[in-house]
């Protein structure tokens, strides 16, 4: 069958645009189609994730990523995936109490999915770094990454050997066969 689909006026793609663009490695485009999709459909958590990621990650805009989280909030409050990553997204702009705050937020513990405790605890090895606690930094990072490898979630201990390898870097350590 030969479709071409720019024959096709499709109306609110903003979804199939946004997720495109980010696996095709155009972050900016994926990042504004990740909003539109969100104000398109705004009871969804999954354009915040991925808007928020985009922005973190690939966009290093925490500003915009607490925006997109804090709105992701309103229609999912005390969702421990996105206070976890608000928590992340403020570390990064250097307000740890704000991180620490959101942390705080969580409640009931057992409810919460074993990945995103996953991501908890090592975001809070990053709270912990940021502090200068650097031994309880690393604990907490070599806990969740522990955690990801026997539950054999791969890309959460992979984020979580960055995030920690990151954090071995900014303090200046002589850990070089860790951070390899």
């Amino acid at each position: 069958i030969d479709i071409n689909p720019n024959d096709f006026e499709i109306c609110n793609n903003s979804e199939a645009k946004a997720l495109n663009n980010y696996h095709s490695g155009n972050y900016e485009i994926a990042l504004n189609q990740s909003i539109e999709w969100f104000i398109d459909i705004p009871f969804s958590k999954r354009p915040v994730m991925l808007g928020s990621h985009i922005a973190n990650i690939f966009l290093e805009n925490p500003k915009i990523a607490i925006q997109l989280l804090e709105a992701g909030l309103i229609s999912h409050p005390n969702d421990p995936q996105i206070i976890n990553n608000l928590a992340y997204s403020y570390v990064l702009e250097n307000q740890i109490q704000k991180a620490e705050d959101y942390i705080l937020m969580l409640k009931e513990p057992s409810k919460i999915p074993l990945s995103t405790k996953i991501c908890l605890i090592a975001t809070q090895g990053l709270i912990a770094f940021r502090k200068g606690n650097n031994l309880e930094g690393s604990r907490l990072y070599e806990e969740a990454i522990d955690h990801a490898n026997r539950l054999n979630l791969k890309q959460y201990s992979w984020l979580a050997r960055l995030n920690y390898a990151n954090e071995l870097i900014l303090t200046g350590t002589d850990q070089r066969e860790k951070i390899l």
